[in-house]
Formats: structure tokens, C-alpha cells, sequence
């Protein structure tokens, strides 16, 4: 019986995991460009350079884009009773869910202190903003 075991179970696991996929090929690439093209920078370099690109885009003085403006079109789901009734809901609460959704991505919701330590020092405010559509993509 112990034969058996090994024979149905070990085996097929031995295979299976010789034909494995390997994961991500990068620093297997990243040797073979470098024995190719010994010129290229190094990892050391590529590091200082990357460090040096977000210091110089991070400065916010330079920003100067304008709040981007999102139409949204809200489809509502309804059995055809009254606005305000039923699943059809009101405009209101419409109107008070683009609110709340304009709140999270400027980071003026209610609950923004609760945010984890690990992620305060990137948390922040985004400059758009979140309007109901006046037209359809059609031009309607």
C-alpha cells in the first residue's frame, strides 16, 4: 500500500513541479543584458537615476494642471414607478453620492483620520472632481 502511495502521489507532485512556470523572467533578462552590453548602467546607477526623477516631478511649485472634471452618467434601475419612489430613487440621493464621491477623492470624508499610519505620508487629495453629465456620449 505504501508503494502505491508513493507511486500515485509522489511522483505526479515530483513532475508537476519540474514543469513549473517560472514567475517573472526579469533579473534573468536583466543578466543576459548586461553580459550582452556590459556599457549599460547598473543597477546601482538605474536606482540613482529613478531617485533623482521623483525628487524633481515631486516638487509640487511645478504643478500647474487645473482640477480635471469627470462627467458621470448614473443609470438608475427601476420598474418604471415615480422619481423618488421605489427602486427609482431621488435626485437627492443622486446628487449626495456624487458629493460623497468628490469628499473621498479630496480627502474631505468624514472618516480620512482613520487612515492607516502606513499610508498617511502618501495619502492625499486629487485634483478632480466629479459632475453629473449634461450630455451623453452620443451628443444627447
Amino acid at each position: 500500500m505504501r508503494k502505491l502511495y508513493i507511486i500515485f502521489f509522489l511522483i505526479p507532485s515530483i513532475t508537476c513541479h519540474l514543469y513549473a512556470q517560472e514567475r517573472c523572467a526579469t533579473e534573468k533578462f536583466d543578466s543576459i543584458r548586461r553580459r550582452s552590453n556590459p556599457r549599460t548602467e547598473t543597477r546601482d546607477q538605474f536606482e540613482l537615476w529613478m531617485k533623482a526623477n521623483i525628487q524633481k516631478h515631486s516638487n509640487t511649485t511645478l504643478r500647474t494642471q487645473a482640477t480635471m472634471v469627470i462627467p458621470v452618467v448614473v443609470h438608475i434601475i427601476h420598474n418604471g414607478q415615480d422619481v423618488g419612489s421605489g427602486f427609482n430613487i431621488p435626485d437627492a440621493q443622486v446628487n449626495s453620492q456624487i458629493k460623497v464621491l468628490n469628499n473621498d477623492f479630496q480627502r474631505l470624508n468624514t472618516d480620512a483620520n482613520q487612515t492607516p499610519t502606513v499610508f498617511t505620508s502618501v495619502a492625499g487629495s486629487m485634483d478632480v472632481q466629479f459632475v453629473l453629465a449634461k450630455q451623453d456620449s452620443q451628443g444627447n
